[in-house]
C-alpha cells in the first residue's frame, strides 16, 4: 500500500515490480532482525492509521484511492508523522532502486 503510493507512475504501479518489491523487502528484513522487523511494523502501522488524518479522512491508508494514499502520505510526511514516514519510505527506496530493471531504465532516459 505504502510502495504503490511511492512509486506509481501514471496513475498506476508496475504489479510485477511491487511483488518484487515486497519478496525483496520481506528477505531483507528477516535477515535483517527481530528489532528492524518490529521498527518497520510500527512505522507501517503508524501511517496507516494516521495519515489519512491529514487529509481529513477517517479511514486507514489501505482503504483510500491510490491518489489519496499519496497525497495523505506526502502531507504525513511534513508533519509529526515525518519520521516513521522517512522511515519506511527510505528502506521501500532502497530496495526499489536495487531493482535490475533501475539501469536499463535510466539509460534508456
Amino acid at each position: 500500500m505504502i510502495a504503490e503510493a511511492l512509486f506509481a507512475d501514471d496513475g498506476e504501479a508496475n504489479a510485477a515490480r511491487l511483488d518484487w518489491l515486497i519478496r525483496d523487502l520481506d528477505d531483507f528484513l528477516n535477515r535483517a532482525g527481530a528489532r528492524p522487523r518490529l521498527v518497520f511494523a510500527l512505522c507501517v502501522a503508524v501511517l496507516s492509521l494516521f495519515a489519512p488524518l491529514w487529509i481529513g479522512r477517517f479511514t486507514t491508508l489501505s482503504d483510500l484511492p491510490l491518489a489519496e494514499r499519496s497525497r495523505a502520505l506526502h502531507k504525513a510526511e511534513g508533519g509529526l508523522l515525518g519520521p516513521p514516514a522517512l522511515a519506511a519510505k527510505a528502506i521501500l527506496c532502497i530496495l526499489w532502486f536495487e531493482h535490475p530493471d533501475v539501469d536499463r531504465e535510466e539509460r534508456a532516459r
